[in-house]
């Protein structure tokens, strides 16, 4: 039963990623990269994981006071 059940991880889909083999962790490591780069924004989700997902901030800027020409 075991083996069939590494086929299916082995064929793998496009559609859905990788299933987490956890007596292979380095093998689905790398499965998982080539799945999201696989994908339209791939780039932006590999960003995404390993910066976390965007957190909004504020931008506190400093006005300058009393020089000619500032904007």
């Amino acid at each position: 039963m075991s083996s069939m059940q590494e086929d299916i991880q082995c064929a793998g889909s496009d559609t859905r990623p990788p299933m987490l083999d956890r007596t292979d962790f380095e093998s689905w490591q790398q499965r998982i990269r080539l799945y999201c780069l696989g994908k339209d924004n791939g780039e932006n989700i590999m960003k995404s994981i390993k910066e976390g997902p965007f957190q909004m901030g504020t931008v506190s800027d400093v006005i300058t006071g009393g020089t000619e020409g500032a904007v």
